[in-house]
């Protein structure tokens, strides 16, 4: 296959794979991208920065790592690229987590930003890393470290909110370390944080009320952050076009609540091809076939080539005047009842009118 050359904006870039729940799929996803990546000669390294349950070895066959992070972090060797590993894979290399020595705990905050800082120096035009599943601060402070930062979430309800969930706290820990000095915007997070029950919404109305009296800067600051804070949406192990409906679903939300657009990462189809090399250990299987979970993969690969993903998700993309056709509520998470009701289908119009207005009268 050729080789990319590759342009300034994408070199040496820094990709987090991240998802809000663990078995979505993030580890093969990380591994078969960084196969993608080096097939087409572009120097990569793969980062275990699952801390709680290091396995991206695995995934790329290898049993047991003589290396990992584990070294570093003891200090018995200061330089990352001194414990990166060799895979089956030209142009790919692997630094290992090690699950026996740092699960279990956060990193110490002088560690983690040593690691943050160390894994710039990594030798390689392409660093991914596959972060642990959940919302501790560590897994956050990757993923916004990242220049890429990408969420992983499957079609079904559950792993939705938990990308929505996983989204919001990464934006709210961005904010809260940019203005943590920033006294009364500090207090709202630490009222946010104490307060179980005050709900994104309300939160904003009281951000931006206490803008108001705040200086032009911090206030631009604010708006630049949310204008310039894009995640990218993969959504794994897709079987049919009604499941493309709950990510669509995922996006009104992540836009009308938390004003961010997400950027579409791309769709990966379910395969049982990649299946079977998990759990044969066989990475080579990944990418070996044309078509299926493959062929999404280096579609994604090819995205990421062209130093931007696509446009937000869009519903309406395809017929740019839906909206003003008709004044028809759309179905989303933001809905009140979209825990119980039982003829949702995510990013398309509701189907029960009157639930739809009185639900959106409750937000």
């Amino acid at each position: 296959m050729a080789n990319y050359e590759l342009s300034g904006e994408f070199d040496r870039k820094h990709i987090a794979i991240a998802g809000g729940k663990g078995g979505v799929g993030k580890t093969v996803i990380t591994a078969a991208m960084g196969i993608a990546l080096a097939e087409r000669g572009i120097r990569t390294v793969v980062v275990d920065a699952d801390f709680g349950g290091a396995n991206l070895h695995q995934a790329l066959g290898i049993i047991a790592p003589p290396l990992s992070i584990k070294q570093f972090v003891q200090y018995q060797e200061r330089d990352l690229n001194q414990l990166l590993l060799e895979t089956p894979f030209p142009n790919l290399r692997l630094l290992a987590g090690s699950f026996d020595f740092l699960a279990g705990f956060n990193l110490r905050y002088s560690t983690k930003q040593r690691i943050l800082r160390n894994l710039r120096t990594i030798d390689a035009d392409c660093v991914l890393l596959d972060l642990g599943a959940g919302t501790a601060f560590d897994q956050l402070d990757f993923f916004n470290a990242s220049d890429i930062k990408i969420v992983v979430v499957t079609p079904e309800p559950l792993s939705i909110q938990d990308g929505y969930n996983f989204i919001k706290l990464s934006l709210y820990r961005k904010l809260y370390r940019s203005f943590r000095h920033v006294h009364e915007i500090r207090h709202l997070f630490i009222k946010l944080y104490n307060s179980p029950e005050l709900d994104s919404a309300t939160f904003y109305q009281e951000v931006y009320r206490c803008l108001g009296y705040l200086d032009d800067f911090t206030r631009e600051h604010w708006q630049f952050i949310l204008e310039n804070y894009h995640p990218a949406l993969v959504v794994n192990m897709i079987e049919s076009e009604d499941d493309l409906g709950q990510s669509a679903a995922l996006q009104f939300a992540v836009q009308d609540i938390l004003k961010v657009r997400l950027k579409n990462g791309g769709n990966i189809q379910f395969d049982d091809v990649v299946r079977q090399a998990v759990r044969s250990m066989q990475p080579d299987l990944l990418m070996s076939k044309q078509g299926g979970a493959a062929d999404n993969i280096r579609k994604i690969v090819e995205n990421l080539l062209c130093s931007n993903c696509n446009p937000a998700y869009n519903y309406f993309a395809r017929d740019p005047e839906a909206r003003e056709k008709s004044d028809r509520v759309i179905c989303s998470v933001r809905c009140s009842l979209w825990e119980t009701c039982s003829v949702r289908n995510g990013g398309h119009p509701c189907r029960i009118q009157a639930v739809g207005y009185i639900s959106q009268m409750v937000n």
